[in-house]
């Protein structure tokens, strides 16, 4: 299958929800053999188009960044790449943000839109704090209330690990009998 991608954020440029999944996903089916072009924005606000292909991903770094904000330049250049690669035969064409989506549209290439939608982080902290939470909570009833555990920590620092950190702590806090060792 040929995807085409747009995205506002890729990682590791910036470390949010949408570059982390952006990134994840276009990789995971380039590595499924899929053949994914990405149209992301420019590095480091650079002036120029960058282009790099590994491993089934082509990664066209053309969203301009600048002094005009994103709700006014992602959609003309989602739009005009969209149209430049329409030849290259897409199968589907997969958005990360209203604003490229709208781009994508515009081309009407006459594909299937995938619109991932991405919660805020307020959103996504509250969701992965009480996500681990439930495991941690299962995982001391399993254990029957006593026991060690093994919690496996992200990247130091990075909001999403502190969050799930928190969660798992707080509904173990419930289990004194519970030893989380290192």
């Amino acid at each position: 299958m040929r995807i085409l991608v747009a995205t506002d954020q890729w990682f590791p440029d910036c470390m949010g929800g949408v570059a982390r999944v952006a990134t994840d996903t276009a990789r995971r089916w380039a590595a499924a053999s899929h053949e994914v072009v990405v149209i992301a924005p420019r590095n480091d606000g650079h002036a120029f188009e960058e282009t790099s292909v590994s491993d089934g991903l082509t990664l066209l770094r053309v969203l301009p960044r600048g002094r005009l904000p994103q709700t006014l330049t992602d959609p003309p250049a989602a739009r005009l790449w969209a149209s430049r690669l329409a030849h290259q035969g897409f199968d589907v064409l997969v958005s990360h943000e209203c604003t490229t989506a709208c781009g994508l549209l515009a081309a009407r290439l006459g594909l299937p839109l995938v619109y991932v939608f991405h919660a805020d982080a307020a959103e996504e902290a509250r969701y992965l704090r009480t996500t681990l939470r439930l495991g941690a909570e299962w995982l001391a009833k399993d254990l029957g209330g006593k026991g060690n555990i093994v919690e496996m920590r992200g990247i130091s620092g990075v909001p999403a690990d502190d969050d799930r950190h928190k969660g798992f702590t707080e509904a173990l806090a419930a289990y004194p009998d519970i030893k989380v060792v290192k």
